[in-house]
């Protein structure tokens, strides 16, 4: 984890709750406004997102600069990131003197966790668009990015190496792109599935990536060798809200959010997977009969995959129509994992507000 000063840390030592003494609440309120301005900031929302996209209680402000908009923010993220884990922070100044780290994490989460509860329509598409983007640069080298680290919003899209990296127009790009959605029959049928915000199957993310595929060597084709990853999926996404307005206030529906949801770090995926790997190792070693040891590992899988890829975790009747076992008995296995997970201890230094939202997600 990243080294942070300790500036939150000998504040939080001193607080009896999570609001008093007032003095040290109040000092420890203002380092973590200031910490959730910077990271506002860094996310382009403090400039370009209007108050209401990070949720319904701010849509009678305007602006982030109106103090009481950011105060009321302010409060919600204080309670999330201090009170709500206040046990587990001061837990966590038994292993360490420094939980500094911790708490700016869990302003970030904060942030993605307002954001995808805010425009759950565009949250689904800029993850899957970003695995389709990342497929065609990794596996199928279509596209280039001009940066190793994780796509964001300004990651610059290459398409054609080219001496000269001229930036398209954005109103051109963005008809161009529409275009050759529009022709593309894959999309016809994906951009309802993304829309219904449902699972998203593996053989349909496979489809989503030919789509970008398709984009990708289009848009050469059209003399466009570039585009930033915000301009195409902000265009993806403008077309897909076109398709579910019910997911949105109608004085939304032609509004675009000009940030995405923030990549969350590594490590945090990292913790989960050693959760994972902790719950399959213990399913060898329960005492339940050979056959329901076998099972409970692939009941697992099922939601395994989906919820890493932050979908929604598939029913029970759909697990037992694919594993071909009564609904009755997926539910059971389920009860099982449940009751296993709560003695399971989580990964060390991982008790992170996402890693509790995965397990959430899976053991729902």
């Amino acid at each position: 984890m990243k080294h942070y000063p300790r500036i939150f840390t000998p504040l939080f030592e001193r607080l009896q709750s999570c609001m008093q003494p007032v003095a040290e609440f109040e000092a420890l309120a203002t380092e973590i406004a200031k910490a959730l301005r910077n990271q506002m900031y860094k996310k382009n929302i403090w400039r370009d997102a209007k108050p209401e996209w990070l949720g319904k209680e701010y849509e009678d402000y305007t602006t982030w600069n109106n103090a009481e908009a950011f105060e009321d923010l302010c409060l919600a993220c204080y309670m999330a990131v201090i009170c709500k884990r206040f046990n587990s922070l001061q837990n966590k100044l038994s292993d360490t003197d420094n939980i500094d780290g911790y708490i700016h994490r869990n302003i970030g989460f904060f942030l993605y966790e307002a954001q995808r509860k805010a425009d759950p329509v565009g949250h689904k598409v800029a993850i899957k668009i970003r695995l389709a983007v990342n497929c065609c640069a990794t596996e199928r080298g279509i596209i280039t990015l001009d940066e190793k680290n994780k796509i964001h919003n300004k990651t610059l899209l290459i398409f054609r190496q080219s001496n000269s990296v001229s930036k398209p127009e954005p109103s051109v790009l963005a008809d161009t792109i529409k275009k050759i959605l529009h022709h593309n029959h894959s999309w016809t049928t994906q951009i309802y599935k993304l829309a219904s915000l449902g699972r998203i199957s593996q053989k349909d993310q496979v489809q989503i990536c030919d789509i970008v595929a398709d984009i990708a060597q289009q848009l050469t084709t059209a003399g466009i060798n570039n585009c930033q990853f915000k301009s195409l999926v902000d265009v993806m996404k403008q077309e897909v809200r076109a398709v579910n307005p019910q997911e949105r206030a109608p004085e939304e529906a032609a509004d675009e959010i000009p940030f995405e949801p923030d990549d969350l770090p590594e490590e945090d995926f990292e913790c989960w997977r050693v959760w994972c790997s902790q719950m399959k190792a213990a399913f060898k070693k329960t005492p339940y009969q050979k056959r329901v040891r076998e099972m409970l590992p692939k009941v697992f899988a099922e939601r395994e995959a989906a919820v890493e890829q932050l979908e929604t975790s598939p029913p029970q009747a759909q697990i037992a129509k694919h594993l071909g076992m009564a609904v009755s008995t997926v539910n059971e296995h389920l009860k099982r994992i449940r009751e296993l997970a709560e003695i399971i201890e989580k990964p060390i230094d991982c008790d992170f507000p996402f890693l509790d939202y995965l397990i959430g997600r899976m053991l729902k």
